[in-house]
């Protein structure tokens, strides 16, 4: 029978656990996702249906047709805009993150650097006791 050691864990973190500590990732939505996805559909539907009534005298309300597919379109690029809005929204709070834990990081190095009695007395956490 084997007795539980109180010894620290001396194995390496797989890469997932590497990766999850060194950087969580923010999520891109998922209306981001669909606007992305959906956008080239009503991009292709809208160019189709405007080019197909080409010459305009062609029928009647040929030129309401074309109205229609001009619409179209726009709601395609609107969508493809809104989606990539999105993406670029989350590219930033990504960069933002990465920056601020890399922050976190140096400052609770030089914090150990200086106080090497350990990180609650190197004023990491919260403070007690009035301002510093």
């Amino acid at each position: 029978m084997t007795i539980p050691s109180a010894a620290p864990d001396d194995r390496t973190p797989s890469a997932a656990e590497a990766a999850g500590e060194a950087s969580p990732r923010v999520r891109l939505p998922g209306v981001a996702t669909a606007l992305l996805v959906i956008s080239p559909v009503f991009l292709f539907f809208g160019a189709v249906h405007f080019m197909a009534t080409g010459p305009r005298g062609y029928f009647d309300n040929a030129q309401n047709q074309a109205v229609v597919g001009l619409v179209i379109f726009g709601v395609g690029v609107g969508f493809l805009l809104a989606g990539l809005v999105l993406v670029g929204v989350r590219t930033i709070a990504q960069q933002q993150l990465d920056l601020l834990r890399s922050m976190m990081r140096l400052s609770g190095a030089r914090a150990l650097e200086q106080d090497p009695a350990g990180p609650s007395s190197a004023g990491l956490g919260r403070r007690e006791g009035g301002a510093s």
